[in-house]
């Protein structure tokens, strides 16, 4: 083989197990990780929030949520493996996450279905808990120690608006109506 060649390989190689130790946080709008957008509007759509520990695993998360104006979470779904919440980390306030088991793969702990009820454009977005003094999103690794340790913020997941709703009216009642017509 080339020497040109197989240096190439190698370090798309080492490149590749380089990137899969860092830690992450993300938002999908699918199970696979691989949608990043929805539109729409009087729509729900669902997304995923995603994590990805270091080589030391994830035992706890700390974070918080952003939405664009008008959308509103309608449903929220954990993880069955998360066996202590504390706060909520979908909302603004955000809270923190505890698995019952140490994770060292992606593994996604909230499935969140979204409204949109406005005709807003902007982005769902994870951010540091804003209890927490380091302003940090924060993960707890599994080893002896309990490191806590930052994930990389991998994305926002955006939202934008295909169409126009006939009413401006977002009370509770017109937005369950926009569900069951």
């Amino acid at each position: 083989m080339n020497k040109p060649l197989l240096l190439t390989v190698a370090l798309l190689l080492f490149s590749s197990a380089a990137l899969a130790s860092y830690p992450y946080i993300a938002i999908y709008g699918d199970a696979d990780r691989t949608v990043t957008e929805a539109c729409g509007i009087g729509f729900p759509f669902t997304i995923w929030i995603w994590h990805h520990p270091n080589p030391e695993g994830l035992w706890t998360a700390e974070f918080a949520m952003t939405y664009p104006e008008g959308c509103v979470v309608f449903q929220n779904d954990p993880h069955p493996d998360i066996h202590m919440t504390v706060g909520d980390p979908t909302s603004p306030s955000g809270g923190t996450i505890s698995f019952q088991d140490c994770h060292y793969e992606w593994i996604w702990s909230f499935q969140l279905t979204i409204l949109p009820a406005l005709e807003t454009t902007g982005y769902i977005e994870v951010l540091p808990s804003p209890e927490n003094s380091y302003e940090k999103i924060q993960y707890l690794e599994c080893n002896f120690y309990y490191t806590l340790y930052e994930p990389i913020t991998y994305n926002k997941f955006g939202y934008c608006v295909e169409g126009v709703i006939e009413s401006k009216d977002t009370s509770w009642g017109a937005i369950k109506g926009m569900i069951t017509e």
